[in-house]
């Protein structure tokens, strides 16, 4: 498991709307993103993940990307931390 820097992203759970998940893998980015609508900020966050699981991104700038089209998508939460 590939982890994004610290803290998690929190998106609301498209499938079941009102679960928070508190996004910090890369895969489970990747996971949440497929459930979103395609725009060019989820293409450029799914091009990152893809690099980030090959080994050729740097994960700040995936985290923000990833962000990014969550914030677009309208499911981030801010993190309230644990």
């Amino acid at each position: 498991m590939i982890w994004l820097p610290h803290p998690p992203v929190c998106v609301i759970d498209w499938a079941k709307p009102g679960k928070i998940r508190a996004v910090s893998s890369v895969e489970a980015a990747a996971e949440e993103l497929l459930k979103w609508p395609t725009t060019k900020k989820r293409d450029k966050a799914a091009t990152l993940l893809a690099d980030a699981m090959a080994g050729m991104a740097d994960m700040k700038k995936t985290k923000k990307a990833f962000e990014a089209a969550a914030k677009e998508a309208r499911v981030w939460v801010q993190y309230r931390g644990p």
